[in-house]
């Protein structure tokens, strides 16, 4: 085959990779899997990714060239990438830091580096038509998402989901606030690129319209304070200047304050609740839901205290949902999330800063100010092109602004690696090939052996997540048999994988335990085995994951009718998961109760009593201290602890009135 043959092979493939890249990653999910939308996108990323860099050195070593361009993102960006690197290596856990939060995956170097390889494979191939070619199918994938969002809003698949997505829509992108994230950063796109009154104008006008209506329908505070900040910049700094553009600026404005109006959204409710139109929520007694600035406030200040402790490089890449544990403020326990796992700080700066250090938040903003520093100086751009270029700009600085009270994911992430991309792409008429001569020392034959390989490694960490999931969904249809049997192939496939042993061991204690009763004896036995052996592998390939501990003092308890001298083993696992979160309330609860039932009842007291003190309103801990004083003939202090209850937790609850009533020394 022809070299010109060859080359034009592999920019048809480069294209097409792009193309489907920014079509379908906001578009995919699964049900098959056990996270169903992140895990999905980003796994088509790494083998997006995997096919494009393989067919740019396939067309290098063809063109005997280097075929890199040169930009102003380069020097930042691999400053940023060495920052990820740093921060894996020196982690606190590797694995974590390399893949990402299990489930997540976004986040990890790995999806750090696959970015950057992207963008520097867009920039190296792609000239102005290219990149407009590229913002149309971003359009066309928003319209897809927007639509399937506002069909959300009418029902289309609310029995589906345990959320109420009628409420609050999250189409393709897997929660509200993602969507609204997402959809702030493309809002401006078909704005960008109208052009008078044509047909292809009046198209992009109701595209627009759908973006909006799909946005408003999120509900997210996030995401509109990032649209009514970033709205007046966009239009001020692209469309200020012409009469034109300033009509169709008053009309998209009125439409989306009329939107905003009519519609259910934060704005709309804020207004009424300061102006009395909105009547105060009831809630049961004893019920309390944390406002989500109150929670973001007292998980900020965790995520400064993290980086306290480790100040100039953080705990490593992507190890918040660990080390936040450590550093959690006692009064976390007065949230009504208290008892929720967070591995986000829940803002993208602070977790920057807890993860990487200062050195880690450095490099982010210098990824943020180099490019808002290069459209700066591109602002001379000829009048469509600035259009765009500022359209591209308006949404990078959204999703800043949401960042600010969330995080990104992998839609979000995806599109702010490659934005600056973009931007460079409309300014390059032709790609310049580089004067560097390359050596043909590897074939293309070779690239494309080794990225199937690659790609077939993604395969297989795809398939392993899916039996995880079938395994969850034998337990449920109590099929622990076949649970084990997919959760086996699961830990085969990723032996590496401290999640799937941690999974593994709690299936085959539910299954040992369920043998025990139908006794089946040598049965249970062999499986309470297996099930201690797989929480020992998942112990030791991650210590420092809270659950893993809950899980092992979980596993100990279930086995106990089996072996009852599980039971110390289930309050070491409680001990040590205490050391690890020496803030909640609830590990001492649970150790406390494995203490009464070892006949430690002072050590159960003043277990609870530390319980109650990291927690006051904490029913179930206090009813249980009252209990123990009583058997301990401390009446006089057991009705203190239920008067408590009465006076500051739940004034309804019957059967504590009643039992003051009797317990009254």
């Amino acid at each position: 085959m022809k070299i010109e043959k060859i080359n034009s092979l592999c920019d048809k493939v480069i294209k097409a990779g792009f193309l489907f890249l920014f079509l379908l990653t906001p578009l995919i999910l699964t049900p098959w899997t056990f996270e169903l939308f992140e895990f999905n996108k980003m796994i088509f990323v790494f083998i997006m990714t995997t096919i494009i860099i393989a067919t740019w050195i396939a067309k290098m070593i063809c063109a005997k060239k280097v075929i890199f361009v040169r930009t102003f993102w380069d020097l930042p960006l691999l400053a940023f990438v060495i920052a990820q690197l740093a921060g894996t290596i020196f982690s606190l856990h590797p694995h974590t830091s390399f893949w990402g939060y299990y489930t997540r995956m976004h986040g990890g170097f790995g999806s750090t580096l696959a970015y950057a390889l992207l963008y520097w494979a867009l920039v190296s191939t792609t000239d102005r038509q290219r990149a407009k070619q590229y913002l149309r199918i971003i359009i066309l994938s928003g319209l897809l998402v927007a639509g399937y969002g506002i069909l959300e809003k009418f029902g289309i698949d609310k029995n589906y989901w345990q959320q109420d997505v009628q409420n609050r829509v999250f189409s393709t992108l897997g929660q509200p606030n993602w969507l609204a994230a997402w959809l702030g950063m493309i809002v401006f796109l078909p704005l960008a690129l109208t052009a008078g009154k044509s047909k292809k104008s009046v198209f992009y006008y109701l595209v627009f319209a759908s973006y909006l209506l799909a946005f408003i329908f999120t509900q997210s505070k996030s995401g509109l304070i990032g649209l009514t900040l970033t709205w007046p910049l966009f239009w001020f700094f692209g469309f200020a200047k012409t009469k034109p553009n300033r009509k169709i600026f008053f009309i998209t404005t009125l439409a989306l304050a009329i939107s905003l109006l009519v519609f259910k959204n934060p704005a709309r409710d804020f207004a009424a609740e300061k102006l009395n139109f909105k009547p105060a929520e009831n809630l049961p007694p004893g019920i309390h839901i944390s406002g989500s600035g109150n929670i973001r406030q007292v998980v900020w200040k965790g995520a400064i205290e993290v980086w306290k402790k480790a100040p100039l490089a953080g705990t490593g890449t992507e190890t918040f949902g660990y080390s936040y544990y450590q550093s959690r403020l006692a009064e976390h326990n007065l949230l009504s999330e208290w008892d929720f796992l967070y591995n986000k700080a829940h803002n993208e700066y602070l977790n920057f800063l807890a993860n990487n250090g200062i050195i880690g938040l450095i490099t982010y903003l210098g990824l943020v100010a180099s490019y808002l520093f290069w459209l700066a100086k591109n602002r001379q751009a000829k009048h469509q092109q600035k259009k765009i270029l500022v359209g591209l700009g308006a949404g990078f600085v959204s999703l800043l602004i949401t960042n600010f009270f969330g995080f990104s994911v992998v839609a979000t992430g995806l599109l702010f690696f490659l934005f600056p991309a973009l931007s460079q792409a409309l300014t390059t008429e032709k790609i310049p090939f580089s004067k560097i001569r390359v050596k043909k020392i590897f074939g293309p034959g070779l690239i494309g052996l080794i990225s199937l390989f690659i790609i077939f490694r993604f395969g297989q960490i795809w398939w392993a997540d899916t039996r995880l999931a079938a395994s969850e969904k034998n337990i449920q249809d109590e099929l622990g048999y076949l649970a084990l049997e997919n959760l086996k192939s699961a830990v085969r496939l990723r032996p590496n994988e401290p999640f799937f042993h941690d999974r593994y061991a709690v299936a085959a204690a539910t299954v040992a335990l369920q043998a025990y009763q139908q006794e089946q004896t040598a049965l249970a036995d062999q499986l309470s085995k297996i099930s201690i052996s797989q929480s020992d592998l998942a112990i030791s390939l991650n210590p420092y994951h809270l659950n893993h501990w809950k899980n092992r003092a979980r596993i100990f308890i279930n086995l106990t009718p089996i072996e009852p001298n599980y039971l110390l083993k289930a309050g070491e696992a409680l001990q040590t998961a205490t050391a690890l979160a020496p803030t909640d309330a609830k590990l001492y609860y649970n150790l406390a109760l494995i203490y009464s039932k070892l006949e430690q009842d002072r050590l159960a007291i003043e277990t609870l009593q530390k319980a109650v003190s990291l927690k006051p309103n904490y029913k179930d801990a206090r009813f249980a201290l009252a209990y123990f004083l009583k058997e301990q003939k401390e009446s006089a202090e057991a009705v203190t602890q239920l008067q408590y209850i009465i006076d500051f937790i739940d004034p309804t609850d019957s059967t504590i009135i009643k039992l003051i009533e009797e317990w009254q020394p």
